[in-house]
């Protein structure tokens, strides 16, 4: 019983270690915000709120999330 206790460990420290390395070195760049809007970093429009209410950091709006996002998969 011991080895499934220890494997549920092991996995739960390398779910925190990702989420701490995803939190210290995120992937989106830096926010432009302009008169307290966040705006999208790509097409200069305004980042609905709903997006950043569950993505606090986001640089982009969903739409230029899903293009970058695209373009990364094939490079």
């Amino acid at each position: 019983m011991s080895d499934i206790a220890d494997n549920a460990q092991k996995f739960e420290q390398m779910e925190r270690d990702a989420a701490l390395r995803n939190r210290t070195q995120p992937d989106e760049t830096s926010q432009l915000i302009v008169d307290g809007q966040v705006l999208c970093v790509d097409c200069e429009e305004p980042i609905d709120q709903r997006r950043l209410k569950y993505i606090v950091n986001a640089s982009r709006c969903q739409q230029c999330q899903a293009d970058f996002e695209t373009r990364e998969a094939t490079v």
